[in-house]
């Protein structure tokens, strides 16, 4: 059997992004696909704005489905909050901090940060879809 050399895009998606996992939503995207090299840098770029980040499995179609409906609410919230996602398989020492790795998935964090660390924690679960997303932020 012959064996299968990684792609230059895939070393340079491990090396650089720290990624294991394909990225969902894109180079292009206002979300930005978490990982635990990047992971501090995320939290201080979103210090000014709540974060909200979508918590998903790579291969699992039911959180394709949910990833439609954060691809619509990211669309609504650009500016408003920062955005992020997480794939809990492919990143559970991240997930685990975030206290994730227990959520049932999809769900949605919502992190409300301040000068002093994290202040407000929320989890947004079923149904989601862009409008109870953008309500969960609201509130």
């Amino acid at each position: 059997a012959a064996s299968r050399s990684p792609s230059v895009a895939g070393v340079l998606r491990r090396v650089v992004l720290g990624r294991r996992a394909r990225a969902r939503f894109g180079c292009l995207s206002a979300v930005t696909e978490l990982s635990f090299r990047n992971g501090l840098w995320v939290l201080r770029k979103a210090a000014a704005r709540p974060l909200l980040i979508f918590l998903h499995l790579d291969k699992s179609s039911r959180c394709d489905k949910a990833a439609d409906s954060f691809r619509e609410a990211a669309a609504l919230l650009e500016g408003v909050v920062a955005l992020a996602a997480l794939d809990v398989e492919a990143e559970y020492r991240l997930a685990k901090k975030f206290g994730a790795a227990e959520q049932e998935l999809p769900s949605v964090l919502l992190l409300k940060t301040d000068r002093a660390g994290v202040s407000q924690r929320r989890i947004i679960s079923h149904p989601l879809t862009a409008d109870s997303i953008a309500a969960g932020v609201a509130e």
